[in-house]
């Protein structure tokens, strides 16, 4: 068997969660860098990333336990294994990677941190984890609260988490874009998602904070209900 066909059976033991095949081939002499990445047929990620992508942590365990990498390792686009445990929604990976140190805080290249990616996904198992364990909710650009709210159609998980992160401190009225000046509100606006209109009006969004520009589109239309619920500056 070559070097790149014994990496990449490696990665897919890894992804698979595959402890028995994952020993096996290290013990064979597939070599890994510091970080954890397979030297022969390098990829991007290292392999405590690729353990987080699907259900389980067994092999995300493994690796740790045995010194593969570092847990806030990051990829080249700056982000760590819990990046991709909450992106995916692999919740017993991020409990493990929290417990053994992952940086709750940790910003990729994107602006993005473990939250904002949970927020993202509406998963509020996840964030709840996450303010537990200490995760900023105004961190990275933009933030969770625009991130949960951002969408044509808020599903009952992304309201839960949006409402969790303004109980525990984000700001309804925000700015994420200096040169835009784009709020929540202002965003949702922008592409006419109407359920975040009316959760963030309701929840107490001003139309246009002191010292922001215009708002970029015109208020989409709502019910009076609403409406009344709006605050001006």
């Amino acid at each position: 068997m070559t070097d790149n066909v014994a990496s990449a059976r490696l990665l897919v033991a890894v992804v698979d969660d595959n402890v028995d095949s994952v020993e096996r081939m290290l013990g064979a002499g597939v070599e890994l860098d510091v970080e954890g990445r397979t030297l022969r047929k390098p990829y991007v990620d290292p392999l405590l990333h690729y353990a987080c992508l699907e259900a389980g942590a067994d092999v995300a365990r493994f690796l740790l336990d045995r010194g593969a990498g570092h847990v806030n390792a990051r990829n080249a686009k700056g982000e760590a294994a819990l990046h991709v445990a909450c992106a995916s929604g692999n919740r017993e990976a991020a409990v493990l990677l929290l417990f053994r140190g992952a940086d709750v805080n940790l910003l990729s290249q994107f602006e993005t941190t473990p939250l904002s990616l949970a927020a993202d996904k509406g998963d509020f198992w996840l964030a709840r984890l996450l303010v537990a364990r200490g995760a900023d909710t105004r961190c990275g650009i933009p933030g969770p609260l625009w991130r949960a709210v951002s969408r044509k159609e808020l599903t009952p998980g992304h309201v839960a988490v949006a409402r969790l992160l303004l109980e525990k401190g984000a700001e309804i009225n925000e700015s994420y874009f200096s040169e835009a000046a784009e709020t929540a509100l202002r965003g949702a606006c922008r592409w006419g998602f109407l359920d975040a209109v009316r959760f963030l009006l309701t929840e107490g969004a001003t139309v246009e904070p002191a010292g922001t520009k215009p708002l970029l589109a015109p208020l989409p239309d709502v019910d009076a209900e609403t409406r009344a619920a709006t605050k001006h500056s």
